[in-house]
């Protein structure tokens, strides 16, 4: 087992308190239901996955919030940018409502990249805005897309041009989702990360540097749970600490 790590993200913009804790370890899910149980962000909860990630972990995480007496519905759309798109997010957000789903309802985003920002996007409109908590499960989204509440969705005319800033309530980072991903996509994480290292710290430049080969051991390998578990800290600590001088990217979250 990894050691269990948590970042405060320490936002408060216009005196509104929007803070949010990062939890990183292993076998995160009946925290995240615990976390949603104690917390009653809402009396229902929806969580939004795509194809690639909805059948390896959606049952899971459905199971142990109904163990814990939460009502809560799954909505799958195909996996991809090219579903980041307004048509997906009415379809989604249609079948919630068919669902009853209202007001007093959250969001749970389980996935990578697109699946964060289509869940941020559903959760600042829907219903003039819910609440929803990030649970990554792609190195790049760990390291990036999942903090810091900039959600979009694409459109005919380009990428990312409708959106806004929703902040999530909580971020959780599972290390052992990252056992059933693609090598590619780890690569294109360790990119990301390596970025971080050139913005903001020689010491996850060198850690990189000096470590890569145990991104790619054997899946269980303790040195490799070790080494994601790793990144996430300098990467969450580093985005966080942008994030809460420039919440709304205004001059420093450029780089």
């Amino acid at each position: 087992m990894i050691e269990e790590t948590k970042i405060r993200v320490s936002l408060k913009p216009d005196n509104i308190d929007e803070s949010y804790n990062i939890v990183i370890g292993e076998n995160l899910f009946l925290r995240v239901a615990s976390y949603l149980k104690d917390s009653r962000l809402g009396s229902r909860y929806a969580i939004i996955s795509d194809s690639n990630v909805g059948p390896l972990y959606a049952s899971s995480l459905e199971r142990f919030l109904s163990n814990l007496g939460l009502p809560v519905d799954t909505f799958i759309f195909p996996a991809g940018e090219q579903s980041k798109t307004v048509e997906t997010c009415l379809d989604i957000t249609g079948q919630m409502s068919k669902k009853r789903f209202g007001r007093d309802s959250a969001i749970i985003a389980l996935g990578g990249g697109v699946v964060g920002d289509m869940a941020g996007f559903m959760a600042y409109v829907f219903n003039r805005g819910v609440p929803y908590i990030q649970v990554p499960t792609t190195v790049l989204a760990q390291a990036d897309s999942s903090v810091g509440g900039k959600v979009a969705i694409d459109t005919n005319e380009g990428k990312n041009l409708w959106g806004g800033f929703k902040h999530p309530k909580s971020v959780y980072i599972d290390i052992r989702v990252l056992d059933t991903l693609p090598v590619d996509e780890i690569r294109n994480g360790l990119a990301e990360t390596i970025k971080h290292g050139v913005i903001a710290s020689s010491d996850l430049f060198g850690y990189l540097r000096d470590n890569m080969d145990l991104f790619f051991k054997p899946v269980g390998s303790n040195l490799r749970d070790s080494a994601f578990r790793d990144i996430a800290r300098y990467n969450c600590r580093i985005k966080g600490s942008v994030v809460e001088k420039d919440p709304k990217e205004k001059g420093l979250r450029r780089i």
